[in-house]
């Protein structure tokens, strides 16, 4: 059986793992700052502002929306 990991060239496998996103979970946490006024500058942002019919769908779920998923899940391991 060949180990896979073999097969990938040595400068890939050296590389450093690329994350998207802030983590506004451990800013937040970091420097006490409550986690709805962290701003995260990493989301996209449409220059011609956002459409109407989006925008209403925006407010009606606003409070389901307003962050990237932590991307750690330690809310969830530790439950």
């Amino acid at each position: 059986m060949v180990d896979i990991s073999e097969l990938i060239k040595a400068p890939i496998r050296k590389s450093s793992p690329c994350f998207h996103g802030g983590n506004v979970w451990r800013i937040s946490e970091k420097f006490k700052i409550p986690l709805n006024q962290v701003i995260d500058f990493s989301v996209p942002i449409n220059p011609l502002g956002i459409p109407k019919k989006a925008l209403q769908s925006v407010r009606q779920h606003l409070s389901l929306i307003k962050n990237y998923p932590d991307p750690d899940h330690e809310w969830l391991i530790e439950t």
